[in-house]
Order: structure tokens, then sequence, then C-alpha cells
């Protein structure tokens, strides 16, 4: 998906993450990776800027900033900083991240993953499931 953010957006031409906003990104009793949400919020010009959050509650007070325009247009997960900013500049279409800081290339503390994962366990279990329609026509 490309994304150009260098210009002004209607609306009607970008489009929310599904299901309302939930948490697409799957994870697994063995990733060790954190999901974060990308967000665009529009300036007082009308041109949508990115920014990125940790999904959950260590996301919250970034959150709280954003304009109730604002919205989710993506996840993505990583497992340390660096990893997690690669693929944000990837998903917007800038030149490769770089970084001289060896702590960027250090995993996410395991307190964070284990918050994260709390989180994510608990907001889905606390999801209405959906009925699945057969095709019209088919009983």
């Amino acid at each position: 998906m490309t994304f150009p953010l260098g210009n002004t957006f209607k609306d009607s031409e970008i489009k929310k993450d599904t299901v309302n906003s939930t948490h697409s990104v799957p994870i697994t009793g063995t990733d060790m990776s954190l999901v974060h949400e990308i967000w665009l919020e529009p300036d007082e010009n009308g041109q949508m800027l990115p920014g990125l959050c940790l999904c959950g509650p260590m996301g919250d007070a970034f959150r709280a900033l954003l304009d109730e325009s604002a919205i989710k247009i993506s996840e993505i997960k990583g497992r340390s900083h660096f990893e997690t900013m690669v693929r944000y500049h990837e998903f917007l279409g800038r030149e490769a991240y770089t970084s001289h800081h060896p702590e960027d290339f250090e995993p996410y503390p395991e307190e964070w993953l284990h918050i994260q994962y709390n989180f994510l366990r608990e907001s889905r279990a606390a999801r209405p499931t959906c009925k699945v329609l057969p095709p019209k026509g088919e009983n």
C-alpha cells in the first residue's frame, strides 16, 4: 500500500482500518514483537501527518494528544525500535531508516510484551463474535 502523505486528503479518500480500528495484527505465544499503530492526523492545512504509537495502554498518552479527526490506518509489528522504524519507513515510502544508537537494536523489554499481550488477550475476549451469513441463495 502506498500512501502519498505530501498531499491533502478528503475523508472519503482515506480508508480507515477495518473492524472499528481493532487490532488486526495477529500475535502468537512465541512472537516477541510489539504491535504499533500508524495514525494520520490532519494539520491546519488539511495535510495528513503520520504518527506511530504502541498498541494498548502504552500508547494511550499519544492517542490522547490526537485530534478527534485522526484515523488509524494500519498496524505493524517489531521486536526492537530499529525493526519497527524500518517497517514504518517502508510503509510510508521513506528512505531506509538508520541508527547509530546500540540500544535501538535491543529487543523491547519483556515487561512491555506482557503488558501488550495481556491487553490484546483481554480486548479479544471482550469483543463480541460476529455471525457469518452464507452467500445469498444458500441456506
